[in-house]
């Protein structure tokens, strides 16, 4: 594989017993277990506060073993990783390791499943998006061959990616631009799902505008680093609040890919808001929220219909997203332009879909 000297190395310095504990199981601890034993060495069980599976445990009910637990956590999650250490350390696990950034993008790319669970939607979703390279590659009947092409490749020594084949890669302050849904001088933006640190985008959104940006941000330790990132900028406004498609309470995770609203009983509760009844007028909304962006659109409908703002909306959290959210968009306004991207320079994750109206804007 073209990645094996990095996974072995990086076995060789943090799981010297090659015997390993993974604490969460989510997409990046699933994706680390297959890496492990590839390489030969062995994952004891999985932790996890919420998931169920076989191999899984609660951390009060986890088998408490003289091995080392690796967190499966994107790097940037500091309070995340804060939290499970001190869970761990609790419990009496002596060895507690989380994954830097690099091993974590490359393990993800070699051993993640892209995030589509049903041909079918995409077969359903492509009309309602405008030519391009991305929607000619899914024609072309990625990602359902898409793993046999990829050990063809691995197999004449190239990179696990296939992504000139397909992606426009941006830089990361781009990532939420394409065509002409951009940020203009006098938009009102709202950015839900507000990052804070090395991907952060409402600061740079606030720099394209002399209007407000409005963030909205359940988690309250992200809350809070974002507000001390931001505290300098005069027109950037933060709810502690999740967008949804109900004025209510709901149930709340922190995970390893990021924070987010569940269907199940937890320990944590985040306020959601209508952002029909929080503002009268919106330009343009980014939207990155774990899956439930569906909802939060469902929300801004009248928002939607009365001001057609663009639109830049990540698709790639729930298999029947890349379906349903064109579909919903459509029907509200069929005039709209919509346009399936992927930009951040790996497979499944970071596919978004722009949208605009070219017609009169309020």
């Amino acid at each position: 594989m073209y990645y094996r000297k990095y996974f072995k190395k990086w076995i060789e310095d943090n799981i010297p017993k090659n015997r390993v504990i993974i604490y969460p199981y989510g997409d990046l601890g699933i994706a680390l277990s297959k890496m492990l034993d590839d390489m030969g060495c062995e994952v004891l069980f999985f932790i996890d506060d919420y998931k169920k599976c076989e191999y899984c445990y609660k951390i009060e009910d986890a088998p408490l073993l003289d091995e080392k637990v690796i967190l499966a956590v994107e790097p940037n999650n500091e309070a995340l990783i804060t939290k499970l250490k001190a869970k761990c350390y609790k419990k009496g696990y002596k060895e507690v390791d989380s994954i830097e950034l690099f091993m974590a993008q490359i393990i993800t790319q070699a051993y993640g499943v892209p995030n589509i669970a049903n041909k079918h939607y995409i077969d359903k979703a492509l009309k309602y998006f405008e030519p391009n390279c991305f929607k000619e590659f899914l024609l072309r009947g990625y990602p359902f061959d898409y793993l046999n092409k990829t050990k063809e490749m691995i197999a004449k020594g190239y990179p696990y990616d296939l992504n000139a084949k397909f992606q426009t890669l941006t830089k990361i302050e781009n990532l939420y631009f394409y065509n002409d849904v951009i940020i203009e001088q006098n938009d009102i933006v709202v950015d839900a799902g507000t990052s804070y640190g090395w991907e952060q985008q409402i600061t740079n959104f606030a720099k394209y505008t002399n209007n407000t940006v409005y963030g909205f941000e359940p988690n309250k330790d992200s809350f809070n680093r974002i507000k001390e990132e931001t505290k300098e900028i005069k027109n950037i406004v933060i709810f502690n609040k999740a967008l949804g498609d109900s004025n209510s309470t709901k149930f709340f995770v922190e995970s390893s890919g990021g924070s987010m609203i569940v269907d199940y009983e937890t320990d944590m509760k985040v306020e959601t808001v209508k952002l029909d009844d929080i503002l009268e007028h919106v330009d343009f909304i980014k939207m990155d929220i774990e899956g439930y962006e569906l909802k939060a659109l469902k929300g801004a409908k009248n928002l939607i219909k009365k001001c057609k703002p663009k639109l830049a909306i990540c698709l790639y959290h729930k298999p029947e997203d890349i379906y349903e959210i064109p579909k919903f968009i459509k029907e509200i306004e069929p005039d709209y332009k919509l346009w399936i991207v992927c930009n951040e320079g790996f497979l499944w994750s970071g596919i978004k879909m722009f949208g605009i109206y070219y017609g009169n804007r309020k």
